[in-house]
Formats: structure tokens, sequence, C-alpha cells
């Protein structure tokens, strides 16, 4: 009797293989698939979509689109920035993993994709401690582990310690198991510290307090207790780790000595003074002024360095695109949150990851850059968030999923 169909390549099936080609398309000595990368994730798009039954669209998510349509139109905006080009690629990659499509099937993708990425990442900080202690992993003297840039390997670690604790927390491990899980977080910390991205370092602090607030919120003595004892624990063994810092400090003091004012700093007022320029639509989706050539936040070939994902979605789509950038985040945020009740670790592990982002967001600015991958990662979670609050049962099943 021949398999049917469906179950050979399912929603799910396509998750996997959307999850891998991601985590892969950013392993150093993996080569890459950027020749066909939008022609798989269109392919996929358009499977899922077919498959699709009962589907429902965000208004919050219209909403942004239009403030980006606005922004385009009512805008002159220089043509080697590509605006159209590139609003196609973030419409049609949001579309894929963003809430603004809401069916079972999405979800289902969505989901695996997440959990395919999350459980990648292990084998990821694996590898890249593997090469620190072999002294390789280092490029333009910052640790980049065997990803290909140590501003993917902040993140990505950062995002392995949440799931590493969330792994540790899910189940009563004993033995072997307990000790694999505190090794995989300490040596995220580990990546982290080495990848000397302030950002991805702060907001995993931030994020893992929120976790474990949000996971002990009925218990807020337990959760005091845990705070003090890792407090005291870090300062007991910190001759132990302090020196894995080393990068962190030496990227602090060179931007004391070089400038007189931090280079994201620069990119910031740019952005506020574009804000200002054009308050309403702001001044172009994927756009910067040009005529500002203190801290250049643009190039030849029209790649932008906007330096803050909040503030170039206030300069390029204006309030109205900011609205709805941040609506999308507080109505994920709420419908994750009434999920406590039936599932509260995972609404904490989401929420929290969602507080990494969030966190992250205000000093990298990828967040309507449809290429990149932390602009995948970001808007893969919304989208998961979104479609397992609509129904229990996807909570129960992703819950499931990442204890496996």
């Amino acid at each position: 009797m021949s398999t049917p169909y469906h179950r050979l390549l399912g929603p799910e099936k396509v998750g996997v293989l959307i999850g891998i080609i991601l985590v892969a398309n950013n392993i150093s000595f993996i080569p890459g698939v950027a020749s066909i990368y939008y022609l798989v994730m269109l392919a996929a798009l358009i499977y899922v979509f077919v498959k699709s039954t009962s589907v429902r669209v965000s208004g919050v998510m219209g909403w942004l689109y239009v403030a980006c349509i606005l922004s385009l139109v009512f805008n002159d905006i220089p043509s080697f920035f590509n605006p159209y080009p590139r609003f196609i690629t973030f419409f049609m990659m949001t579309i894929l993993v963003s809430p603004f499509i809401v069916s079972d099937a999405f979800t289902r993708f969505r989901s695996q994709a997440f959990v395919t990425i999350l459980v990648l990442l292990q084998y990821v900080i694996a590898g890249s401690v593997l090469f620190r202690l072999a002294g390789r992993g280092y490029e333009h003297g910052y640790f980049q582990g065997i990803t290909g840039h140590s501003m993917m390997m902040g993140p990505f670690a950062a995002m392995s310690v949440l799931f590493g604790i969330y792994q540790l927390l899910a189940r009563q491990h004993t033995g072997k198991k307990k000790i694999a899980y505190y090794l995989l977080i300490l040596g995220s910390l580990f990546c982290l510290l080495q990848a000397a991205s302030r950002t991805a370092f702060i907001a995993c602090l931030l994020s893992v307090m929120v976790f474990l607030g949000i996971y002990n919120r009925k218990n807020p003595g337990k959760y005091i207790k845990t705070v003090c004892g890792a407090v005291v624990l870090l300062l007991l063994t910190f001759p132990l780790w302090g020196r894995y810092m080393d990068k962190l400090l030496e990227k602090n003091q060179g931007d004391a000595t070089e400038l007189s004012i931090d280079s994201r700093k620069v990119h910031w007022l740019e952005r506020v003074d574009e804000f200002c320029s054009s308050p309403i639509i702001g001044i172009g989706f994927a756009t910067v002024d040009t005529s500002n050539e203190e801290g250049s936040t643009f190039s030849d070939d029209g790649k932008v360095e906007a330096g803050s994902s909040w503030l170039c979605a206030l300069s390029m789509t204006g309030i109205i695109g900011f609205i709805g950038l941040f609506m999308v985040f507080i109505t994920s945020f709420l419908k994750t949150w009434k999920l406590w009740h039936y599932t509260p670790l995972l609404s904490g592990f989401l929420i929290s990851m969602q507080c990494f982002w969030f966190f992250h967001m205000m000093a990298e600015g990828y967040i309507y850059a449809g290429g990149s991958s932390l602009f995948f990662c970001v808007w893969l979670l919304l989208g998961v968030m979104y479609g397992i609050s609509n129904n229990k049962h996807f909570a129960y099943e992703l819950q499931d999923k990442l204890c496996r």
C-alpha cells in the first residue's frame, strides 16, 4: 500500500527543511544557498498556503503593510536602495513566518521550523565550543564559532541559553541528562561572552530574569531566591569565568578611546532626524537620508545600517509603521500571556524569547531586512505565538516537541 502524499511532505516536514536551511546558511564551512534561498522560501509559502484551510488574517500586520506601502508611494526614494524589490521580499517572508496568515497548516509549519532551529543551535554551540578549544573560530578578533559572523553567534547563543533553561525546567532530569543541559547552558554563555555582542549579552540576561519571573509568577519568594542564588554563584565563580569577558571589555574600551560618541548613537541620531523630517509616513521603506555624511549608514549598493530596528521603523515608515510593528509585539505578548494558565513554562519561554528580541532590536536594525536570519527568527517567533494562542492543542503540541 503506498504512503499518502500528505504524509510524505506535510507542513511540519517543510518546517524541518526550512529550519535546517536557515541554520545551515549561517555555518561558515557549509556552502550557502543564497542563489535559491528565496525560491525555496516562496515554494514553502505556496505549499503551506495550499494546504491551509480556515485562513485568518492579522489586522495589525495589514496595518504594517499599509504603512510600508504609503512610505514607498509618497516618497521619492533613490533607486539604488531597491525599495520595491526589498518590500516584495519583506512581504513574502513575513507572509511565510509572521502572524499575517494564521491557519492550522501555517501554525504546524512555523512551530516545527521554530523547534528545528532551536535544536540545531545546540549543535552549533557544541561545535563552536570545540572550535574555541582548538584555537579556531575567530574573525577580526571576535569569536564567531562555526557561524559566519560574531553578530550571529551572539543571538544564537542567547536563544540556546533560554532553550537550555526551558529543557532543564520542563522535566526533573537526573544524572547525565541534567549535566548535559547544564553544560549546554554554560557553553552557550561562554559563546555569548566571547562573541562580544553587548546587546545580545544584556538582552539575554534580562530575558532570563523575565523567563524565571513568569514561570514563578505565583511563587515570588522562589523567584527571589533563585535570582539571589544565581547572583551569589556568579560572584563566587567570577575568577573562573571572568577572564572570558575579555572581548566584551575590549569592545567597550575601544568605543571609549576611538570616538567621543558611540558609533550606534550616530545611527540613532540620524534615524531620529529622519523621523522628524517625515513623522507620519517616514522617509521610505529600506531607505536612509543620503545627505547626511556623518557616520555613513548606507553603501553604494544600497545596503543600509539602521542601527536600531525600532528607530528604523520610525524613520522609514513613520509613526504609522511604528504603531503597526509595536502592536504586533503587544498582541503577541497578550495572547501568549493568556496561555500561562495552561502551559506556564511554555508561556514564560516564548515571552522571554520575545523579550530578548525586543531589547536586541534596540541596537540592531534587521526588522525590515527580509534576507536576514535574525529577521527570520524574530518574525517566526511572533508567528508561533499567534498561532498556538488560537488553539491550546497546538500549545501542548509545541510544549511536547520542545521537551523531546
